[in-house]
């Protein structure tokens, strides 16, 4: 059973995802966290899809207590002005680092014609992006927020990266305010 996290204003899960989680086997049920003691047994992974609020301290808890346990989680996060505090102090134990902004490409083989900000990204060989590989599509990811590795990840924590960006591409803190899609100096 994949277990999508609910009450956090998700976003609704793409409907390509869950074909291909029904196609492997795998039923898709709702969590809200603040109605269960623990994260259930039978969750293969837990689903956390683009939350527009943050996790509580009691959510965040359960959730390090399943991965301690060895479970697996699928983050996918968007673009949000908010802090996700808990949610970042999350990622940071398994050595990833929210971005601030939205990344922005400056090599034109790596996003859309005259949208810097609508990634194709570098595809890499995981078990997870085989699929894609081997049908040659291209990802298009728009208006993307970054997540980096921290340079210092801790003793049996590994960091798969799946998609990237060229060594080109830059972050914009803020869209509303932004004068142009130009990499500009800070």
């Amino acid at each position: 059973v994949v277990y999508a996290l609910k009450g956090h204003g998700e976003s609704m899960v793409d409907p390509n995802l869950q074909e291909q989680l029904a196609n492997q086997g795998y039923i898709l049920k709702d969590l809200n966290l603040n109605t269960v003691e623990a994260i259930p047994e039978d969750c293969a992974v837990l689903l956390i899809y683009s939350p527009g609020e943050d996790i509580s301290e009691d959510e965040l808890a359960k959730i390090v207590t399943y991965g301690h346990n060895q479970g697996d989680v699928f983050l996918v996060t968007d673009y949000i002005k908010k802090d996700l505090p808990n949610l970042s102090r999350y990622t940071e134990l398994f050595g990833l680092k929210q971005a601030t902004g939205v990344v922005f490409e400056g090599d034109p083989n790596y996003c859309l014609s005259n949208y810097r900000h609508y990634l194709l990204p570098q595809i890499m060989e995981h078990e997870i992006t085989i699929p894609l590989l081997i049908g040659g599509y291209d990802l298009v990811m728009p208006i993307t927020q970054g997540i980096m590795q921290k340079a210092d990840l801790q003793e049996g924590i590994q960091v798969n990266e799946v998609l990237s960006t060229s060594a080109k591409a830059y972050l914009k803190p803020d869209l509303d305010n932004m004068k142009s899609m130009e990499k500009e100096e800070n």
